[in-house]
């Protein structure tokens, strides 16, 4: 008897060098009057819904190479970054579980995370446990400085943040234009 393993979801994991985090950080630390508690649930500050950003251009020039190689390694053609925010979770702030829609690959990137403070974004697989039926997940370990991709498709969530030691993060969409 064979088990024939036919559905896979990938994810993308690199650290970006002290240079590229810096300059991330200083965008953040520009950005961060803009953060609004916007969510009455999760109280996370974010400038999603801002549309005075104009930072794409920035994170693109910081992150050229990265984002290259990444094109490259899952296949798209012609990629466009459609909307980038940041997003930052004082004591008790969480995010409920969502998606970034239905095509392209979102990312998330990691500005101020301590491993022993925080969680790292938890995923819920589309393929739930045959036997049980509960949701299937998964934590990646994450450092501050690392940059995930993953499928837009694929939900997601973060639980509260426990700590008083602030946890703050850059999420970008990429589509085929």
């Amino acid at each position: 008897m064979n088990i024939l393993n036919k559905f896979s979801v990938p994810f993308i994991l690199t650290e970006l060098s002290k240079d590229k985090q810096n300059k991330i950080y200083d965008l953040f630390l520009n950005q961060e009057k803009y953060l609004r508690d916007t969510d009455p649930h999760s109280k996370v500050y974010t400038d999603f819904f801002n549309s005075n950003k104009n930072y794409i251009e920035d994170i693109v020039s910081i992150l050229r190479e990265d984002l290259y190689k990444f094109y490259s390694t899952v296949g798209f053609s012609n990629p466009v970054i459609s909307q980038a925010w940041m997003q930052q979770y004082t004591q008790g702030c969480f995010m409920t579980p969502h998606n970034h829609g239905t095509t392209g690959y979102s990312a998330i990137y990691y500005i101020r995370f301590n491993p022993k403070e925080h969680e790292s974004t938890r995923f819920i697989s589309p393929i739930h446990n045959f036997i049980t039926g509960d949701n299937n997940e998964y934590k990646p370990v994450v450092n501050q400085g690392t940059l995930l991709f993953f499928p837009s498709f694929l939900m997601h969530y973060a639980l509260p943040n426990s700590s008083t030691e602030l946890r703050a993060i850059l999420s970008f969409n990429i589509i085929e234009d």
